[in-house]
């Protein structure tokens, strides 16, 4: 995953802030990126900006370091940001107006199932005194965010073995596991699913791009609905 997280963060990023404010699914747009690791072996499993509205983002990306490491222990910790989101922000959207804001994951691997107490200390410098399930870090960020994860189907891990991979995600997440079948579109995917999250029509979204775009996001948002994903029968 590092030269494609490398694409995602170096160019998608800009795509992704070109057309939030272009479409204006949300106003006053903050974004936050983090990059995440495995937090049992990697060195630096987390790695956040601060939230910006400009081009102070783009300075900030370009200190992160995308380590490649990981190890054999099958999957890796897609909910350190979940963690992060409950436990190290404050958002205004929803401390003034108690909507949430959009919290999404990306990769291509399983997700843990959860994070031991000392890892959680070694990547925060805080915790618990327990260790925590993902679906419990999941409930988490529930509360002040509307979380999805973006699956790479046509890379790495989720290429080969898709379905171990969805074993892991869907009981926690159900429909909003997003597929994307093309790891250059990430961005667009995501616009899109903020879009029909904030109620605009799926067929109306998709025909709104071109070419091989509207057909990956098509497939990706074909199933999703404006469900809570405490909703869907299969989460926290």
């Amino acid at each position: 995953m590092g030269e494609i997280a490398e694409i995602m963060i170096r160019s998608g990023l800009d795509t992704t802030m070109r057309e939030i404010y272009d479409r204006k699914p949300v106003t006053d747009p903050h974004v936050m990126v983090m990059a995440v690791g495995d937090a049992e072996c990697d060195s630096a499993p987390l790695q956040v900006t601060q939230f910006e509205a400009d081009i102070r983002l783009a300075e900030q990306l370009k200190e992160l370091w995308i380590e490649g490491g990981g190890g054999g222990n099958g999957g890796e910790s897609y909910h350190l940001p979940w963690y992060f989101a409950a436990m190290k922000t404050s958002i205004d959207c929803f401390e003034k107006h108690e909507k949430k804001g959009y919290l999404f994951t990306i990769g291509d691997e399983p997700i843990l199932p959860g994070i031991a107490k000392e890892n959680l200390r070694r990547v925060f410098n805080s915790g618990t005194e327990t260790d925590l399930s993902s679906a419990e870090l999941l409930a988490m960020a529930l509360r002040s965010y509307e979380v999805f994860h973006v699956v790479l189907t046509n890379v790495g891990h989720a290429s080969m073995d898709l379905k171990s991979v969805l074993q892991t995600w869907e009981p926690l997440l159900g429909e909003r596991v997003i597929h994307c079948d093309n790891h250059e579109k990430v961005a667009e995917v995501i616009v899109s699913t903020i879009q029909v999250m904030e109620g605009v029509d799926k067929t109306t979204v998709t025909k709104s791009w071109s070419g091989s775009t509207a057909v990956t996001v098509a497939n990706a948002v074909k199933s999703l609905t404006r469900k809570s994903a405490g909703s869907t029968g299969k989460g926290v």
